[in-house]
């Protein structure tokens, strides 16, 4: 289980479960609606200050051509664009804002519903998405020639009033000229990744761990 597009029943224990995401998935698709000027009303559940101001700025930045929500890349074995119906694509993704700014620079930023400490609004999983993010700004600048960088940052929208809810990652960030060397690096894992076909069930620790519906946790699945 896990990941936006989970099957709502348990692998294990076959029991129908509650989408735990609903609440990100709800919120990502106003704030998309709103940043590409779709909607005209700011999503209410947004209560943090720099998150609004944030969101404000994407939506006149894409007003004048200079940000893209849910921007989407394919790219052929070779990190050259192709069109996203071309079938075996190499690379599939899709980013929630990509920034155009000065100095041929894209800025991506990846919405986070979680993470979050309920009670204080804390952020706690601010060291966490560093391989991710590093993904993503490689495919970003593979899909933009004209680009010579690319950085990104975690937004926790969630966040409390306390807290910035901007977290960037500057180990992400990635110059075209060490494009070559982290395609190089980055090809070889996801080889090697391909060419594991078996992906038996292996209930219990550590692999249920990881899991918000093991037993351990609280979940539905009684397996571990």
């Amino acid at each position: 289980m896990g990941g936006f597009d989970s099957p709502k029943v348990c692998d294990t224990c076959g029991e129908t479960i509650e989408d735990k995401f609903k609440h990100g998935n709800e919120t990502g698709k106003l704030l998309e609606e709103y940043v590409n000027g779709n909607s005209n009303v700011f999503p209410k559940i947004i209560r943090n200050e720099t998150v609004k101001i944030l969101a404000r700025r994407l939506r006149e930045a894409h007003k004048n051509g200079k940000a893209v929500a849910e921007y989407s890349v394919t790219l052929d074995r070779d990190w050259k664009p192709i069109n996203q119906y071309t079938k075996g694509a190499w690379f599939r993704g899709r980013f929630d804002v990509v920034q155009y700014l000065p100095s041929k620079v894209m800025s991506i930023f990846d919405w986070k519903a979680y993470g979050i400490n309920r009670r204080t609004g804390e952020i706690y999983v601010k060291s966490k998405y560093q391989d991710q993010l590093t993904i993503y700004c490689m495919a970003a600048l593979s899909s933009r020639p004209d680009k010579v960088a690319a950085r990104s940052a975690l937004v926790f929208y969630d966040a409390g009033p306390r807290f910035d809810p901007i977290v960037p990652r500057s180990g992400g960030d990635i110059i075209r000229a060490d494009l070559e060397d982290l395609r190089r690096y980055w090809g070889g894992k996801a080889e090697a990744m391909l060419a594991d076909d078996v992906f038996a069930p292996r209930p219990g620790d550590p692999y249920c761990g990881y899991c918000d519906y093991s037993k351990k946790k609280g979940g539905p699945c009684p397996v571990a």
